[in-house]
């Protein structure tokens, strides 16, 4: 039996090693987990602001479109103005009698343009 005994010890040493080896692993894998868990949380998170910031996108987007419209329209309505003005102060300087030959030409160039576009 005294043979065995430094046997036996060696062996004893061989699995104390492997234990603790096999509770460093457990340990490793609960690491693991608990890591992959605050990356998960992580990336909702981070999903989470990008729907956020998208929505801020759209939002200011949303935005500048109505401010865009609403200088265009202004713009429109003053040229529309400054038309008005000025057809109107032209007129104004042309005396009746060419005002009616004038719109009576114009009349009969466009009747004639029709009458051409037919045939």
């Amino acid at each position: 039996m005294s043979e065995t005994r430094p046997l036996t010890i060696s062996m004893n040493e061989k699995f104390e090693k492997l234990f603790a080896m096999m509770a460093e692993m457990k340990a490793g894998q609960e690491e693991m987990r608990c890591g992959q868990e605050r990356l998960e949380q992580e990336m909702l998170s981070a999903q989470e602001r990008m729907k956020q910031m998208q929505e801020e996108m759209r939002s200011g987007q949303e935005e500048i479109k109505n401010q865009i419209e609403v200088h265009v329209e202004r713009q429109v309505e003053e040229i529309k103005n400054h038309v008005e003005r000025m057809h109107r102060k032209n007129r104004r300087g042309i005396p009746i009698c060419e005002r009616k030959d004038r719109e009576s030409r114009e009349r009969s160039s466009k009747e004639d343009r029709r009458s051409r576009g037919k045939s």
